[in-house]
Parts: structure tokens; sequence; C-alpha cells
């Protein structure tokens, strides 16, 4: 099994204590700022609160590399900084207090 962190093809191998962090990285990944403000597709799969469903991320290419499921997502995401599920836990966003710096 591969884990694919950045844009590169660099594949690393996993073992099955890793693959939880292998998903949290991808996924922080694909909700950064860097990702976000050259990913139309993953922003246009956005909602007006920056949710994207946890369907529509789990079938990204890597995230499928990784056999990753909806659960596994949960899971790995449940206490990043980077990241906020949704209060039903079908949905995922940057977490706005971490993306967004203050104004002072």
């Amino acid at each position: 099994m591969y884990a694919f962190v950045s844009q590169t093809k660099t594949a690393l191998r996993l073992l099955a204590a890793e693959k939880p962090a292998a998903i949290l990285l991808q996924v922080e990944y694909y909700l950064s700022r860097d990702n976000l403000s050259g990913d139309p597709f993953l922003v246009s799969k956005m909602d007006a609160q920056g949710f994207v469903s946890l369907t529509t991320l789990a079938a990204f290419p890597k995230l499928k590399a990784l056999t990753a499921t909806e659960d596994e997502i949960i899971a790995a995401v449940a206490n990043s900084d980077l990241v906020a599920l949704s209060s039903d836990k079908t949905m995922i966003r940057p977490n706005v207090k971490v993306c967004i710096a203050p104004w002072y």
C-alpha cells in the first residue's frame, strides 16, 4: 500500500499503524490554502461554509490509493487542528480558526 503526501510522485511504503497518519496528512494537504488556491474542482465541491462531503474527498485518487474509508477519514482527522468535521460527520472543511490570520 502506498501514500502520497504531496503532489510529487514519491510513494512511501506504509505499515498498518501509519495509515491514519498518512490519511490525515493527505486530507490536510487537500484542504490546505496552498492546494485550494490551485484546485478549482475541489473548491467547486465546497458549500457556502467551505464544507466538502467525505464521499467526494474519499473518491480522490490519493485517498483511494490508501484505501481510506469514510470512517477511517473521520477517525484520522478527529483531533486535527487544520480541518474540522461537520456535526453529523458527513462533511469536512479547513479549520477557519487556523486558516484565517487575525487582522491585528
